[in-house]
C-alpha cells in the first residue's frame, strides 16, 4: 500500500489473525529512507473478563472484575456493556452499581468487553439481593402502637 498520507485505514482485517507492517517512508523524489522496525499486530476482540468481587444489598449490586488478557493475543477493551433485569450500562470503569432492584430476587448479571473490533466474550455471574426487614418492622412497629393505643382506652374505660 502506497499512500501520501500520514495514517491508513487497511480493510478487511481477519479477527484474530497476526499481521506485520513495516513502513518505509519515501520522500518528494521518490527515495526511500529507512525503514521502521517490524510492527506485529492481532486484530482480535477483547478477552473475556473475570469477576473479581461482587457486593450485594437489599436493593442493589456493585460488581468489580478485571481485564483476562494476553496483550498479544486481544486487543484491550474500550468500554463494556452491563445488563441486568432491564438496565443497560455502557461504561469505561471496571466495576458498576446497579440500584433500584427488588429485596429478596436473583438476577443474572451480565458483562461483555468492547473494543473497535467487535464485543468479546460476554461472562454473567448470578445474584440474590438481600432480605429487607424494613416492612417487617414497620408491621410489627404499627401492631405495637395499636395495642398500646387499645390499652390507654381500655384505661380510661
Amino acid at each position: 500500500m502506497i499512500s501520501n498520507e500520514s495514517s491508513a485505514t487497511i480493510p478487511s482485517l481477519i479477527i484474530g489473525t497476526n499481521y506485520s507492517f513495516i513502513i518505509i517512508p519515501i520522500d518528494t523524489i521518490g527515495r526511500e529512507g529507512p525503514p521502521s522496525s517490524l510492527i506485529q499486530y492481532i486484530w482480535n476482540v477483547p478477552a473475556q473478563v473475570n469477576i473479581s468481587w461482587d457486593q450485594i444489598s437489599t436493593d442493589s449490586i456493585t460488581i468489580w472484575w478485571n481485564i483476562n488478557e494476553d496483550v498479544t493475543l486481544h486487543y484491550p477493551p474500550v468500554h463494556y456493556i452491563v445488563s441486568v433485569h432491564n438496565i443497560t450500562i455502557n461504561t469505561t470503569d471496571t466495576n458498576v452499581t446497579i440500584n433500584g432492584l427488588y429485596p429478596n430476587n436473583e438476577y443474572t448479571v451480565y458483562i461483555k468487553p468492547v473494543n473497535a473490533i467487535g464485543e468479546g466474550l460476554l461472562i454473567n455471574i448470578t445474584v440474590l439481593t438481600g432480605m429487607c426487614i424494613c416492612h417487617s418492622l414497620s408491621f410489627i412497629f404499627l401492631q405495637l402502637q395499636l395495642l398500646k393505643d387499645h390499652l390507654m382506652l381500655s384505661q380510661v374505660d
